[in-house]
C-alpha cells in the first residue's frame, strides 16, 4: 500500500505529464483532498529528503533523481 507521500509524488508525476515542469502544490494536494497545512508538511519533508524541489511561491517539481524512478515504475506498468 503506497503513502501519502508516494501518492503525492505519483499525482505530481501525472500533473506534470511526466515531465520536470512546475506545478502548484495545492493543485496536487486538492487532487488528494489534502488540506493546505497537511500539502505543506508533505511538501516540506519531500523536500528535505531531495525528492522535490521547490520552486518560486507554491511551484513545485519532482528532482530529477525521482522522475527517474518514476518513469521506470511508469514503463514497467505501461509494457
Amino acid at each position: 500500500m503506497m503513502s501519502i507521500r508516494e501518492h503525492f509524488l505519483t499525482k505530481l508525476y501525472h500533473l506534470s505529464n511526466r515531465k520536470l515542469t512546475p506545478i502548484d502544490r495545492y493543485e496536487v494536494g486538492k487532487e488528494l483532498k489534502l488540506p493546505n497545512q497537511e500539502t505543506d508538511a508533505i511538501v516540506d519533508e519531500l523536500s528535505d529528503r531531495g525528492r522535490i524541489t521547490k520552486i518560486a511561491g507554491t511551484k513545485i517539481m519532482l528532482s530529477l533523481n525521482e522522475k527517474k524512478i518514476l518513469d521506470s515504475e511508469w514503463r514497467r506498468v505501461n509494457e
